[in-house]
């Protein structure tokens, strides 16, 4: 198993976290202001950004069907 597999679970699950996933919102929020666009929906987009790279990472850690 490499590094990268051995590392991952632990941060996914920390993204996975509800409050985990309020705090880095809130904290990226603040640093991000997209004009015309009202907070709520810049929170919106920033809560999907983050479940996209959770997913993405799931994927890593997945048993690649080629090295089997």
């Amino acid at each position: 198993m490499s590094d990268f597999a051995t590392i991952l679970p632990p941060v996914i699950a920390l993204l996975k976290s509800k409050a985990t996933r309020k705090q880095l919102t809130a904290k990226i929020n603040e640093s991000v202001d997209i004009p015309m666009i009202g907070e709520e929906t810049e929170a919106k987009v920033i809560k999907a950004v983050i479940k996209a790279i959770v997913k993405g990472l799931e994927e890593f850690i997945e048993p690649d069907s080629d090295s089997e």
